[in-house]
């Protein structure tokens, strides 16, 4: 039988390192095959060259038979391949049917259906979120759930499985598990890697072991133990047991007591911890445990109260939470917790960043000092300090981000999934780190997904069922059988899906009129903003002079906004795709002194070579900036600075003084108007409304703001990253030459520096579309009138007497106003978006609850609580 995944001889090297050596590994149809090794042992890396996401140095990959040549996500996922990441290649500021339309391609019938069918799609495996959820409202487990059933529902011949259930909790580990043998009944290869070996005993027909890149034994099922594969993964026999419990703990003042403590979709509960003690948060999936250890660190919004040490505190924020003694940690490392072009070292010290030196000064010998320390008490692997964390693997990352409450330990230290994702050894020094901490007089908070976890740690274990304790067990009561009975068996428990479900988008219809009603209003407010200020602009220059609502003067508003116009909705396109062009204004100009060359005659049939070579250049331009940001890994506001030199060195050379007439034969044509209305003009309108349709109502304007959104991710589902951002710079480019060419008319000579002026204000005129230099957003309609506005500014001031440097003072100031208006309707829809807890308690109607409802939270970073005590 021709296998369906095919790895031979596979060596991989990275700068120093060598990821993978001769690695051969096969898996067959309707087999699930396990690859178990420490973090760092090359597993990712393995599945990454299987998945196209990395070339091989040398090697071969076949998938189903047919050799993969070169590295193409793309391509494996058209042969058949679906890869499931743990960190996830998801969109997180797509909606759920969003992100599975980007990775399924084909779906039927028309993009407003789009919706249904995913959700049809995904009906099956009864998800407890609905598709129109953003992915950044989920949490961490749902966000892996997620990762998985999308790859599951597309029907694949081979399934790549990357810690599928690290951040699950156990029914709904379980459920995935029964859907992955379901799956491998039905003919489906899966690769499965998972460092609950217990979950690998139980699912895997064979279990091949890494260890520093290199194979060490492929094992048969029922042939091995658990002890034994920790032994390869690690070279030597290891001792899988938690660090011992103290046998009582100290029972005067708690460190923690929270009363009445209720928040976003928790509460009220009431929870205390002493000194020196180690207590659980367990539950199933979006029961109200994630909350509860964020509100404890300022990130939710709460009521209740709250004392440390006997002294109550109000805990409004993450700095306030830090200054009462609470350090958080979370466990989504990838989002919240690493900076991730820092070293290791540095993003362990960060919290101590402001006790290493004098004067704001960070003394090099006792940081490093003191993080030596820590990576010896933990266990860190880095090459050096200095190594990029983004460079070591999950498990190193975990204990960098845990270091730091080793160097700035506080009285009370809140964990949420604090291994997820870590292989056996690396848990076992956490476990250690902690433990250690609670004998050093922390009281250590956990919220885990793993009820074993809980138990073999904790000293007690609140359990914690639709945002209310349902159980707490101490001393011996405390054990992974009685934990899971807990919320299982609680009455008032609802299985998380049913909760959450009830709380969903409603489907069907419903769900598309509530989301038009949305996105009506989103895109409303900004139009109406903008067309009341040209009113009251025009209304100014109607009372200043006579002649601003003349024929005249709307004709000469309206040529004079055509370049504006054209120039913004260029920018608009490089920035949704997230990149940046400040180069634009020299290529109108380049383009105004190089019609004064070939557009000389008088006939529209002898300019026309002119034009088409002047688009051309455009494409050059394009091309070449894209190239540079692409190819050459510069940055693109250093790239086309660079661009805008040379274009501007050129135009100098061909034209050191203005001069050379354009002729008649294109001033006519290019400047025709429709009475008082320029047709640049309408061909403008017509070009903001057909971009707005295709880039929010087709799937290619999905990819294309998914790239600018989140470029890994976007990769990671095949899309060709590269050749649409760099497809961005050129359509750019061709608008910018387009403005030039509607600009010379106007000018009737050419000029080294006509352009110069219309690169800023394309950047105001995008950022009053909503655009933003991280991209993905923006709205051409809306960047439209924005371009229309600022050209109704320049034409008012001088008719009103008003000096030319107060419309550049206004335009600076609308910038600044349009970014922080967009982003705080984008924190107002964060905290919009997510529904208060759905079940009333005991004794309360649900009238009660939504009357004292808390808003949902914005989706802020732990890294902000990082950031306000450096």
């Amino acid at each position: 039988m021709t296998a369906a995944l095919e790895l031979t001889g596979i060596v991989k090297t990275f700068p120093g390192v060598r990821a993978l050596s001769d690695v051969s590994f096969s898996c067959a149809p309707g087999e699930i095959h396990a690859i178990a090794g420490e973090n760092g042992s090359g597993k990712s890396t393995l599945i990454k060259v299987a998945s196209g996401v990395l070339s091989p140095d040398s090697g071969s990959i076949a998938i189903g038979g047919t050799r993969l040549v070169r590295a193409s996500p793309d391509r494996a996922r058209a042969l058949g391949l679906m890869t499931a990441y743990q960190d996830t290649a998801l969109v997180r500021d797509l909606t759920v049917a969003q992100n599975c339309v980007l990775s399924w391609r084909r779906l039927d019938g028309a993009r407003a259906k789009a919706a249904e069918q995913v959700e049809r799609r995904l009906e099956p495996f009864d998800l407890p979120f609905s598709v129109n959820t953003r992915v950044a409202q989920l949490s961490p487990g749902s966000r892996q759930l997620l990762e998985v059933v999308r790859a599951l529902a597309s029907d694949p011949k081979v399934l790549v499985l990357d810690e599928p259930t690290a951040a699950l909790d156990a029914g709904t580990a379980e459920r995935l598990q029964a859907m992955l043998v379901r799956a491998a009944g039905e003919g489906v290869a899966v690769v499965y890697i998972s460092h609950r070996l217990e979950e690998v005993a139980r699912l895997a027909h064979r279990v091949t072991i890494l260890r520093d890149g290199v194979a060490q034994a492929t094992l048969e099922r029922g042939t091995w133990r658990i002890d034994e594969v920790v032994g390869l993964m690690v070279g030597a026999p290891i001792e899988l047991a938690f660090p011992e419990k103290p046998e009582e703990i100290d029972a005067g003042v708690p460190a923690l007591k929270a009363s009445h403590y209720a928040g976003y979709r928790f509460g009220p509960v009431d929870l205390h911890i002493q000194p020196g003690e180690v207590v659980g948060l367990a539950g199933a999936e979006m029961n109200g445990q994630r909350e509860i250890v964020r509100a404890l660190a300022g990130l939710l919004p709460t009521r209740g109260e709250v004392e440390i040490t006997g002294t109550e505190h109000r805990i409004t924020s993450p700095s306030r939470a830090m200054a009462a003694g609470i350090q958080f940690l979370t466990g989504d490392r990838a989002v919240e917790a690493i900076f991730s072009q820092l070293s290791v070292m540095r993003n362990a010290s960060v919290v101590r960043w402001r006790s290493l030196g004098r004067a704001g000064w960070i003394n090099p010998g006792r940081e490093r000092g003191e993080f030596a320390q820590a990576a010896t008490l933990l266990g860190i692997a880095a090459a050096a300090p200095e190594q990029p964390i983004g460079q070591l693997s999950g498990g190193n990352q975990q204990k960098a981000v845990l270091a730091r409450a080793v160097l700035k330990p506080s009285p009370i230290l809140v964990l949420d999934d604090p291994t997820q994702g870590v292989d056996a050894r690396t848990r076992l020094d956490i476990y250690r780190m902690i433990r250690r901490q609670a004998e050093q007089g922390t009281a250590v908070l956990v919220n885990s997904s793993d009820s074993a976890e809980l138990a073999g740690l904790c000293d007690r274990v609140y359990v914690i069922s639709r945002g209310r304790i349902v159980a707490e067990l101490s001393g011996d009561e405390v054990s992974d059988h009685a934990i899971v009975a807990a919320f299982v068996n609680a009455k008032s428990a609802a299985p998380a899906a049913v909760a959450h479900r009830h709380l969903a988008a409603p489907a069907g219809w419903r769900a598309r009129f509530a989301s038009s009603i949305g996105r009506f209003r989103s895109q409303l407010i900004p139009v109406a903003t903008l067309i009341l200020l040209m009113l009251g602009v025009g209304a100014f220059g109607a009372a200043k002079s006579g002649t601003f609502l003349g024929a005249s003067n709307m004709s000469s508003l309206m040529i004079t906004a055509v370049p504006i116009l054209f120039v913004a909705l260029g920018q608009l396109v490089v920035l949704v795709t997230a990149g940046f062009d400040i180069s634009v204004g020299s290529a109108i100009s380049l383009t105004v002194v190089f019609l004064s060359f070939v557009a000389t005659s008088s006939s529209f049939i002898g300019v026309l070579p002119g034009i088409i070579a002047a688009l051309a250049i455009g494409v050059l331009i394009g091309l070449a900036n894209g190239l540079v940001v692409r190819g050459l890994k510069v940055n693109a506001v250093i790239a086309t600075i660079a661009m805008l030199s040379i274009l501007s060195g050129l135009a100098i050379i061909l034209r050191p003084q203005p001069g050379g007439l354009i002729g008649n034969g294109f001033t006519g044509p290019v400047g025709k108007q429709l009475g008082v209305v320029p047709v640049g003009i309408l061909i403008a309108a017509v070009a903001a409304i057909a971009g707005d349709m295709l880039l929010y109502r087709t799937r290619s304007g999905l990819i294309v703001r998914s790239t600018g959104l989140d470029e890994e991710a976007s990769r990671r589902v095949g899309l060709r990253v590269g050749r649409i951002k760099v497809g961005g710079f050129v359509v750019c480019a061709v608008l910018a030459v387009i403005a030039g060419i509607f600009l010379a008319p106007q000018i009737g000579i050419g000029d080294n520096s006509v352009g110069v002026g219309y690169a800023l204000p394309s950047f105001t005129a995008c950022f009053l579309g909503g655009a933003g230099l991280r991209g993905g957003r923006g709205s051409f309609v809306v960047t439209a009138l924005g371009a229309l506005f600022l050209a109704l500014l320049g034409n008012v001031a001088p008719l009103a007497n008003i000096s030319l440097g107060w419309v550049d003072v206004v335009t600076g100031v609308l910038t600044v106003l349009a970014v922080a208006a967009y982003a705080s309707a984008g924190a107002s829809r964060s905290r919009r978006a997510g529904p208060s807890w759905p079940v009333p308690p005991p004794g309360q109607s649900e009238a009660a609850i939504a009357e004292r409802s808390l808003p949902a939270p914005s989706n802020s970073s732990v890294i902000q609580t990082i950031e306000t005590s450096i």
